[in-house]
C-alpha cells in the first residue's frame, strides 16, 4: 500500500496494492485508534510525526498476509501575530509571534494590499480609517505546512479640521469657528502672530498689526490622530479721522475741512442735534457757545475711526450809547452803552 506524506490536521489517504485479489482489509495505523476495514481509507492523526502502520490482507481461502510502512505526519505551526493599532496614513507594525519556528510568513493586509517576502515583521500604512481583517498565514517552506490566523486591525481616523474666521478691522477681536469633523477633543491655534496659542473649540483673537495672518488649525479625537490645516486671517487698516475749522462770530458760518486719511464717507456731528454728512462741510450755529463737533470715517474695509474737536462760536457785540440834548454851542455828551465791544 501506499500512503500520502500529509501535514498535521489533513487527510492521509491509503491506497491498497495488495495483489492476489484481497477481499478483507485490517488497518492499524499506528495511533492506537480504531482498525479500518475498507480497502482505501483516510485517516486523521491527532499529532504530528511519524507512525508505523501495518495493513492486513486477506484471500477468499482465508489466507492473509501482513506489510508495514512508516507514514510521515508532518508538523504545522500554530501562526499568531502582534500589532498595534494607529491612525490612517500612520505605520503599523506587525510581528510573528507564531509557534513552531515557522521560516515562510505571507501576510493579507486586508486592503488590497499584501506581503509575500516572507517578512515576519512587516509594516503598512492604510490610508482610509475602518476595521481590516489581516491574515497571516506562516508554514515551512520544505514541507508546505502552513497554518493561517486572521485578527482585525483598526485604522484610527483622522479628524478633519476646518474653521471660519472673520475678517476685522484693526482693534476688533478676530472670531475663530471650528468646523472639524470626526470629533475633535483638542484644538491648538497658532494665530500666526508669536502670541500664545489657543486651546478653545472657537476662540477669538485682536492682532495688534493689519496684515493678513497664516493661522494654523491643530485637531485631535479621543484616538490620538490629528490632522492640521493653514487658513488665512485679515485685519484690515483704519482710517485715520481728522478734521480742521476755524472760530466764527454767531451768524457766521463755521468751516470745516477734513484732513482724513483713506476715508471714503463722513459723519459729522455738530453738537447742536444737525449732523452732515459732507466731505469739507460748513454749518451756522443759532448762537453763541463751545460745540464737541464729532467725525465719523470709514474706508473701503468698512473701518471706522472717530476724532471729536471742542469749537468756539463767539457772541457778536452790541452796538448802543446815549447822547445828552445840549443848547447851541455848547457841547453834546456821547456815552457808549454797547455790549462785549473792546
Amino acid at each position: 500500500f501506499t500512503g500520502t506524506t500529509v501535514c498535521n490536521g489533513q487527510s492521509t489517504v491509503f491506497t491498497d496494492q495488495t495483489t492476489g485479489a484481497p477481499i478483507n482489509w485490517s488497518w492499524d495505523f499506528g495511533d492506537a485508534t480504531a482498525l479500518g476495514t475498507i480497502q482505501n481509507p483516510t485517516h486523521i492523526y491527532a499529532l504530528a510525526g511519524t507512525y508505523n502502520v501495518t495493513l492486513i490482507a486477506s484471500g477468499g481461502s482465508g489466507c492473509a498476509d501482513t506489510i508495514t510502512n512508516s507514514i510521515i505526519v508532518n508538523p504545522v505551526p500554530i501562526a499568531s501575530f502582534t500589532f498595534a493599532s494607529v491612525c490612517t496614513n500612520d505605520t503599523m507594525f506587525f510581528n510573528s509571534t507564531s509557534l513552531g519556528t515557522p521560516d515562510t510568513f505571507a501576510w493579507d493586509f486586508g486592503d488590497g494590499f499584501s506581503d509575500n517576502t516572507n517578512n515576519p515583521s512587516p509594516t503598512h500604512v492604510y490610508s482610509s480609517a475602518g476595521t481590516y481583517n489581516v491574515t497571516l498565514t506562516a508554514g515551512y517552506g520544505v514541507t508546505g505546512c502552513t497554518n493561517s490566523v486572521t485578527v482585525p486591525v483598526i485604522s484610527y481616523p483622522l479628524t478633519v479640521p476646518d474653521f471660519t474666521v472673520t475678517t476685522t478691522c484693526l482693534n476688533v477681536a478676530t472670531s475663530f469657528t471650528d468646523v472639524t469633523t470626526n470629533s475633535p477633543t483638542q484644538w491648538s491655534w497658532n494665530f500666526g502672530d508669536g502670541s500664545s496659542f489657543g486651546t478653545t473649540q472657537n476662540p477669538t483673537h485682536t492682532y495688534a498689526a493689519p496684515g493678513t495672518y497664516n493661522v494654523v488649525l491643530v485637531t485631535q479625537n479621543t484616538f490620538g490622530c490629528k490632522d492640521s490645516i493653514a487658513l488665512n486671517a485679515i485685519v484690515n487698516t483704519l482710517p485715520v479721522a481728522a478734521f480742521a475749522f476755524d472760530t466764527v462770530c454767531a451768524n457766521a458760518a463755521t468751516s470745516f475741512t477734513d484732513q482724513s486719511t483713506a476715508a471714503v464717507t463722513w459723519a459729522w456731528d455738530f453738537g447742536d442735534a444737525t449732523t452732515s454728512t459732507g466731505n469739507s462741510p460748513t454749518h451756522t450755529y443759532a448762537s453763541s457757545g463751545t460745540y464737541t463737533v464729532t467725525l465719523i470715517v470709514t474706508n473701503t474695509f468698512g473701518c471706522t475711526d472717530t476724532v471729536s474737536h471742542s469749537i468756539i462760536v463767539n457772541p457778536n457785540p452790541v452796538s448802543l450809547y446815549s447822547a445828552t440834548t445840549a443848547c447851541h454851542t455848547y457841547a453834546t455828551l456821547f456815552t457808549d452803552q454797547s455790549t462785549a465791544a473792546i
